[in-house]
């Protein structure tokens, strides 16, 4: 268990990026705290993100709730492309 939390300790920018946009994907509109726990973010990790992903315009906030906005999905959608490609190369 002890690698497995390594691994989340080390993830670069771009994939938090990704599992921030995967977690609002996957369930949609989302409180702070259950994306925290689904991008498996502390706080101080949390908020740098998320005001950088909002300036970047791929996520929203309303109501107190996150969204991945349609300029997020669309890199999401991209960058799983380019995930699958890489895969098939390793």
């Amino acid at each position: 268990m002890g690698s497995h939390v390594s691994l989340w300790v080390n993830r670069s920018k771009y994939t938090i990026f990704f599992d921030i946009l995967k977690a609002l994907k996957k369930n949609g509109r989302m409180k702070k705290t259950h994306l925290m726990r689904k991008a498996m973010l502390s706080t101080n990790r949390f908020y740098p993100y998320i005001k950088a992903m909002k300036n970047l315009g791929l996520i929203g906030e309303h109501d107190h709730m996150f969204y991945a906005t349609e300029k997020g999905l669309e890199v999401l959608k991209v960058g799983l492309r380019l995930e699958e490609m890489l895969n098939c190369i390793a």
